[in-house]
């Protein structure tokens, strides 16, 4: 789910669900990429929890937002790209 800001915000709240069995095992942990136009990653922020509010993004630019999952068996595959921003 991606929320965009209130009105007068500038944080972007995204959350996602994890139907992995390893989930709340050491380690595990996720990774939210933040994609420009070009495709590739302005941001890579590391989180404990399936949730993340992003700030201080351009919002003169397309931005989109993919996470993956990192623990003991390895890394997933990106999730399919969220586009966030869509400047007029």
């Amino acid at each position: 789910m991606v929320r965009p800001p209130n009105k007068g915000g500038r944080a972007w709240l995204v959350s996602w669900e994890d139907p992995s069995k390893c989930k709340g095992y050491p380690g595990h942990r996720y990774i939210v990429n933040v994609v420009d136009l070009q495709n590739e990653a302005t941001s890579h922020i590391p989180v404990s929890t399936p949730s993340i509010t992003l700030d201080r993004l351009n919002e003169c630019s397309e931005t989109w937002v993919g996470i993956f999952t990192i623990n003991f068996a390895g890394d997933s595959p990106v999730s399919p790209l969220v586009k966030i921003i869509n400047p007029p």
